[in-house]
């Protein structure tokens, strides 16, 4: 079922079931001498996994949240409206949070680096344990592959059958209902 792969690293999201994300910008402009991206995307509620490729100076990716923002560069990571996120892999820095503490105050930034997982209830970076960053591995070769299912059409080949000379009428079978030709005269309806 595996039908394509892209020969160049894309920027890709899975948007989990009961999520709500927005796209506010998402413009890329090629200068000639480079191509600059401008992503502005609005996770409103639930989770996605994403994985963005390695941008340049000039380019941003973010992710607003209801509590704060995240920014991202070169890394595969999860990240939940409340601003739970886990990076499995980055070559741009990881994902950096700024974020409004449960309590309020004063937003508190925070990197979250490959390997790692920020938990915004306390503030706190947690080693991913292996057997997540073995399922963060599959996840994110799927996620650079796009699937297409394998369709089955089958045809109707039902045939109706539709004549002047058969079927309901006014008791006259073999007439004509109507003008001309031959065969039954008279008796038209």
């Amino acid at each position: 079922m595996i039908s394509y792969r892209p020969a160049a690293e894309q920027n890709v999201i899975r948007v989990l079931p009961n999520s709500t994300l927005g796209i506010d910008k998402l413009t890329i402009v090629d200068t000639g001498a480079d191509t600059v991206s401008d992503t502005e995307l609005d996770l409103k509620k639930g989770k996605i996994f994403a994985s963005v490729k390695k941008l340049n100076g000039a380019s941003q990716y973010l992710i607003k949240l209801p509590n704060g923002i995240a920014g991202v560069r070169g890394t595969q990571f999860s990240i939940s409206a409340d601003g739970a996120t886990t990076v499995y892999h980055s070559t741009g820095g990881g994902v950096v949070l700024s974020l409004v503490p449960p309590g309020g105050g004063a937003p508190q930034t925070s990197i979250v680096g490959a390997g790692f997982s920020f938990d915004p209830a306390t503030g706190q970076l947690v080693v991913l344990p292996g057997d997540e960053q073995t399922f963060l591995s599959r996840l994110f070769t799927a996620l650079q592959t796009i699937y297409s299912p394998v369709s089955y059409v089958t045809t109707d080949s039902t045939c109706i059958y539709i004549s002047p000379t058969h079927g309901k009428g006014s008791g006259h079978h073999g007439g004509h209902h109507g003008g001309g030709g031959g065969g039954g005269g008279g008796g038209g309806d």
